[in-house]
């Protein structure tokens, strides 16, 4: 009998040289009506314009939001802001930790990985495509930013020439080989980084049109196998660039994210009814076919 998975709070690292829309990208998570109980980390809180309407009340490092999120101002320290976090009530459902500019987020990975009570849910990269030589050539820590990333998210395309955006997926390629690159506007990519996607009515199916993407959200009534679960989730074509849901096992609700080619499963007591999982890819009818065989009763 394969081993359930122990509970773990996701974490998703959002990273990006200096004004590549890290902050617009929180801020765009923190906006979502969906956005439940997402509690975001800053290094830097008066540095980071988030919204004055998200922002309800300040208590010491702890600043409360909109949609019952949380965000702590760490000033450097991330174990300190992590522990304010996980002895937070009501608990948050996920944490996304916004580096600064200049961070490599390697070191932030690796101690999430080896943490008790988190889990890496996924590294976010973004990109300036307007600056994307100069920020290079400016500092090492652009590059470790980008071989990092299990996404890469090219904003910023609009202050591009368009025939310079293959070149630079070249190079981004170059760098890694792995991590699917998808390009946006304003930070504007339909991942729901942080958010728990609630019904087919999410965001990035209301504004699906304003995206290349293919979104698919489907119930799950049963309960899962594990094996036949790890086998699924391995052999996702790479096309799926995002994907979250929570999915029950013997039982036990578990939180099911993939960022990139990255999947990791991790144990909730925070779930109740049916199973419910969102999947978001490239176009070309990848999509819909993943959801409706993990939504098959035959799949259990």
């Amino acid at each position: 009998m394969t081993a359930q998975p122990e509970q773990r709070l996701p974490v998703t690292i959002i990273t990006g040289f200096l004004g590549t829309g890290k902050t617009t990208l929180v801020n765009r998570i923190l906006s979502d009506p969906d956005a439940d109980r997402v509690a975001v980390l800053v290094n830097d809180f008066g540095a980071v314009s988030i919204d004055a309407h998200l922002l309800q009340n300040r208590d010491g490092p702890m600043v409360h939001l909109a949609n019952g999120c949380i965000c702590c101002a760490s000033g450097g320290d991330l174990r300190r802001a992590l522990r304010a976090v996980l002895e937070a009530r009501p608990a948050p459902r996920s944490v996304v930790i916004e580096t600064t500019g200049l961070a490599d987020p390697r070191p932030v990975a690796s101690s999430l990985e080896s943490a008790d009570r988190l889990a890496l849910a996924g590294v976010v990269t973004l990109i300036d495509a307007e600056n994307f030589d100069r920020n290079l050539e400016l500092a090492e820590a652009a590059y470790s930013q980008i071989t990092s990333a299990d996404l890469l998210l090219l904003n910023k395309t609009d202050l591009a020439s368009p025939s310079t955006l293959p070149l630079m997926h070249e190079g981004l390629r170059h760098l890694n080989v792995d991590a699917p690159i998808l390009d946006c506007v304003n930070a504007n990519a339909p991942l729901h980084l942080g958010t728990m996607p609630r019904s087919s009515h999410s965001a990035a199916a209301e504004h699906a049109h304003e995206h290349p993407f293919e979104s698919t959200t489907i119930e799950v009534r049963h309960d899962l196998g594990r094996t036949e679960f790890d086998a699924w989730a391995a052999a996702l074509p790479a096309e799926i660039i995002r994907a979250k849901g929570i999915l029950k096992f013997d039982g036990e609700a578990c939180i099911f994210q993939r960022v990139g080619l990255r999947n990791t499963l991790t144990r909730t007591d925070l779930a109740s009814g049916a199973g419910q999982l969102t999947l978001i890819g490239q176009p070309g009818g990848f999509v819909r076919p993943c959801g409706e065989q993990i939504g098959r009763e035959r799949f259990s």
